[in-house]
């Protein structure tokens, strides 16, 4: 509200809860204005750790202390940006927030680490936007002039080298620095744990990030990477527990409810992961989430009957405007309900810009083996097997569940091709790595029921959940 003065006031209560008990153990008012609200922030943090019975050491006051931007507005404008992930729309979005945040105050070191970091997660979500990824290394040489040693330039560094310049020994440097100068830091954990996925080393990046949630049990980015780790580590009911968990907090992130979506798969609960993309309908943009479900993993099999009919109506516009990535996602949708005939034709719509983008990325195994979809779909199958076995070979070097990913739509490939025996041989391929192609999913997903009664499929499908009793 306006006081006298005409600034405008907020007023705070702080309160401490016995976790046992449910009694309120503490509680304080802070009063400030939202011109300096940093003030009041580190007064909060001060009087908290007191009552606690803790001391805050230097390196947490004086951080407690500093000000990011002394642009109250710039600050509102990157926390609304912060709090943006999930697909090619929605990261676009908080670049355009995080572009005002760093135009009202341009030595907001932080801010320009967020463009950075959301243009890089609009780029990799399937665009390939070789302008977002120019913007995105001038944010990041910004950051680093501003703040050349604070975590957070490192994690930026990390996350553009790993995604757009691909030089994996310097994102792995800087992802290592990070954590060096904030090793208690969640995002720096986080940021270690997922080059334990590049590597493989599940265990390793389930400790890490279990150790995260210890120290922030409430926050979902890392609930949610959790369920894939535990997924990916055979922990399924375990999974379905943590995403539980994430779900009691509020689902903010597309993405986010497709990993509570895989975690009931597993558990063969397709009911339940229907359920909860119906809970998230009734509060999320129906166009959006339709479209992140087909666009990404192939889940269009998820929705309601009226989001599918929806699905078929849009246009590319609602694919960040990529004719690719709109064919492919509608060939897909429509394959896996058996219409071969529609599925043929969005396939078949998607091929010209496909190989454009192949062209201008011919490195890019993801993109060149989702075209071998589209390929088979259409029925240019000799073309769709030669494209497929090139892009296999081009996941050497590739990080572990980049490949798993690759392998994941090469058995796609040689379904949508009625090569049933090497669809089997690539399902064995995948089925031999952790990732969230579960036994549950195999069951679930219809994209596999041609290979339903085959019993090498069925010895894959109930190699778990499921599995008969002797």
């Amino acid at each position: 509200a306006a006081g006298s003065d005409g600034a405008r006031h907020f007023k705070v209560t702080a309160e401490l809860v016995d976790g046992e008990t449910g009694q309120v153990t503490w509680r304080d008012t802070f009063d400030g204005t939202l011109a300096d609200p940093f003030e009041v922030q580190g007064q909060i943090a001060t009087r908290v750790a007191g009552a606690l019975g803790a001391v805050l050491g230097d390196a947490d006051a004086q951080s407690l202390a500093g000000r990011p931007t002394q642009n109250a507005e710039a600050y509102d404008l990157f926390l609304k940006s912060n709090s943006m992930s999930g697909g090619a729309n929605v990261s676009r979005e908080g670049a355009a927030l995080a572009e005002r945040a760093v135009a009202l105050d341009s030595n907001f070191a932080a801010a320009w680490a967020l463009l950075s970091t959301q243009l890089v997660a609009y780029y990799g979500s399937g665009t390939r936007d070789a302008a977002a990824g120019r913007r995105a290394k001038e944010a990041l040489d910004r950051t680093l002039q501003l703040a050349p040693d604070s975590a957070f330039s490192h994690r930026a560094a990390a996350f553009y080298h790993s995604a757009i310049s691909r030089d994996q020994a310097e994102a792995r440097r800087a992802r290592e620095r990070a954590y060096q100068l904030q090793p208690q830091d969640i995002a720096s954990l986080r940021a270690m744990a997922e080059y334990d996925l590049i590597d493989g080393r599940y265990q390793a990046m389930f400790e890490k990030l279990a150790r995260a949630r210890e120290i922030d049990p409430l926050n979902r980015a890392n609930l949610s990477a959790l369920v894939r780790v535990q997924l990916y580590i055979g922990q399924y009911k375990e999974a379905l527990a943590t995403a539980k968990e994430l779900q009691a907090l509020g689902i903010t992130d597309l993405g986010h409810i497709q990993r509570v979506a895989a975690a009931y798969m597993a558990n063969d609960d397709l009911a339940g992961a229907k359920r909860a993309v119906a809970d998230l309908s009734r509060t999320w943009p129906a166009t959006e989430l339709t479209a992140y479900f087909a666009g990404y993993q192939e889940l269009a099999y998820l929705l309601s009957d009226e989001q599918r009919n929806l699905l078929f109506r849009l246009t590319p516009t609602a694919f960040d405007d990529d004719r690719a990535w709109w064919g492919q996602a509608l060939g897909i949708a429509a394959w896996q309900q058996g219409d071969l005939a529609r599925a043929r034709a969005f396939a078949d719509s998607s091929l010209v810009v496909g190989r454009q983008q192949i062209d201008a990325a011919p490195d890019d195994p993801s993109l060149r083996m989702l075209n071998a979809v589209s390929l088979a779909l259409a029925g240019r199958k000799a073309e769709a097997l030669r494209d497929a076995e090139i892009a296999l070979a081009d996941t050497v070097g590739l990080q572990h569940d980049d490949i798993s990913y690759v392998l994941h739509q090469h058995v796609h490939v040689m379904l949508a091709a009625n090569e049933q025996e090497r669809a089997l041989d690539a399902l064995e391929n995948l089925t031999s790595r952790q990732y969230h192609v579960t036994p549950g999913w195999l069951k679930n997903d219809p994209a596999y029921r041609p290979l339903d009664g085959n019993p090498r499929f069925e010895r894959m499908a109930n190699r778990g959940i499921g599995a008969p009793v002797d």
